[in-house]
């Protein structure tokens, strides 16, 4: 660090914060997030890059019915911009997707967002130390930082099964909900049983004439436990911040130090959750037949937890099937199963999950030296808690690897991220650099830190689920969100390099 010490003294760059081009790819919370945190840290010259014609990202896509969060609603604003006005414990879709856009009003960032610019590219241009970032309709365009906020839960993915193309009636994936098919009265299949089925099958199981739900792995099932907040709790949550906070307080209290440690593998408290998901299940599914069906093989939590109080009565129901056996084929008429059996339908629904390698990926970006993010994540994503990558100088990734959870608020991890890229930045400005990379030696000693810490929670206990990639949990964190906190806050800056070119 002394010869960049010197090189900086020798050639100093006079940079405001207001100086530097900082572009953001995504418009969902974290690049609208990111955007506020840094605009209010004096980096105006923010620009946010939007492939779609509107904000909101996961929850603009996702608007099928029965869409909602599945983390209390107070967990899920940042701090910087509560909001008072949940109608229940889990909010609807519709509120989230309201609540991002007025708080695009709230901090005036409607004039940043370009919208119907979709990212194809972006390369570093190492003599000019900037990057140049290609849109599909437009002329390139030149930042001196680039901020990835694509997220992980956004390319759905449609599984691959033969005959998939001929099916004769509708078909589309919950996170392209096509509202222009009527499904009421309909033979409906729903492929796919994890996060997104059980909060639609209750939904389809009401309007259809029938239902069959094919399931290739049971999942663990929780309590969910919502409920609508009364006049005066809003009242109070509006008028009184301290009541606000001392919700969202002591929310947080119970999922970051109880819950959390029911994802360490062969702990009481895991030993505990399996016993109310299974309590859950037996008062729930009195068939023995059906509630085996339903029982997971594997450890809890291992995939993703699922809360839902009303998606296993509907198999109570005569008109809804659930189907384990493995799908072999689709047909023009319908589903066909490997035990022969052809399962009719007028409508397929694919509740099939995301590609989180894709999604991370989803944008061809060069680094230094010619480095490309998708070689270099071929074999798992990687990062420095999950903000920044080896190789990619001013690059920064929002809910990039290692962030997600099993059992918090995601918003929680993207504003310790903001506060590392803020820390970062006005270091560089601070050292008259224009340039910053984190150390390869640095993120090489994180990686195996976490991996080794990775080994002791449940998603390491052999099933097959989105969480792992190349053999490796890529996606989740293995701590609790407060340490994460801590690991941001504390994150040495010697771990970086900042130069001046």
């Amino acid at each position: 660090m002394d010869q960049v010490s010197a090189q900086v003294g020798a050639a100093r760059v006079a940079r405001q914060r207001s100086d530097w081009r900082i572009g953001i790819i995504g418009a969902g919370f974290g690049g609208i997030g990111a955007a506020i945190a840094l605009r209010q840290a004096g980096f105006t010259d923010v620009t946010i890059l939007e492939a779609a014609d509107g904000p909101g990202g996961t929850w603009r896509d996702n608007r099928y019915w029965g869409a909602a969060c599945d983390v209390p609603a107070h967990l899920y604003s940042f701090s910087f911009a509560p909001n008072p006005d949940w109608s229940a414990t889990f909010a609807p879709q519709q509120e989230i997707l309201a609540h991002l856009q007025r708080t695009i009003r709230d901090f005036g960032l409607g004039s940043r967002i370009q919208y119907r610019s979709k990212v194809t590219s972006a390369r570093w241009d190492a003599p000019q130390a900037e990057w140049v970032v290609h849109v599909a309709n437009g002329a390139a365009r030149k930042f001196d930082v680039l901020i990835s906020a694509l997220g992980q839960l956004s390319r759905p993915k449609l599984p691959d099964i033969p005959g998939r193309a001929t099916f004769a009636g509708a078909a589309f994936h919950t996170a392209h909900w096509d509202e222009s098919v009527a499904l009421a009265g309909k033979r409906i299949a729903l492929i796919g049983s994890a996060a997104s089925a059980v909060q639609v099958a209750p939904e389809l199981a009401a309007r259809a004439a029938q239902l069959t739900v094919f399931q290739r792995t049971p999942n663990w099932i929780m309590p969910r436990f919502n409920r609508p907040h009364s006049g005066v709790e809003r009242f109070l949550f509006r008028n009184l911040p301290g009541a606000r906070l001392a919700m969202r307080a002591g929310i947080y209290g119970v999922v970051d130090f109880a819950v959390y440690r029911g994802f360490r593998r062969n702990t009481l408290a895991n030993r505990l959750l399996t016993a109310i998901a299974g309590w859950q299940l037996r008062r729930q599914v009195a068939d023995p037949a059906l509630r085996e069906k339903l029982t997971p093989d594997y450890a809890f939590g291992c995939k993703r937890m699922l809360l839902t109080d009303d998606y296993l009565p509907i198999f109570s129901r005569p008109t809804v099937n659930l189907v384990s056996a493995p799908i072999a084929a689709i047909e023009p008429s319908g589903v066909r199963t490997g035990d022969g059996a052809l399962h009719e339908a007028d409508a397929i629904i694919y509740a099939t999950g995301f590609d989180l390698s894709e999604a991370l990926t989803a944008i061809d970006i060069t680094g230094a030296d010619g480095h490309q993010l998708r070689a270099d994540w071929a074999e798992g994503a990687s990062g420095y808690l999950g903000t920044a990558v080896p190789h990619y100088p001013n690059f920064f990734t929002i809910y990039g690897p290692n962030t997600g959870l099993g059992h918090s608020s995601i918003l929680f991890m993207m504003e310790c991220q903001f506060h590392l890229i803020r820390r970062v930045l006005d270091e560089a400005v601070t050292r008259g650099a224009n340039q910053v990379m984190v150390r390869p030696s640095a993120t090489a000693q994180f990686n195996e830190e976490i991996q080794r810490d990775l080994a002791t929670m449940v998603w390491s206990a052999g099933c097959q689920s989105w969480y792992t990639q190349g053999g490796k949990v890529t996606a989740n964190w293995p701590g609790s969100t407060t340490s994460f906190a801590r690991a941001t806050k504390r994150a040495p800056l010697a771990d970086f390099v900042f130069s001046v070119h």
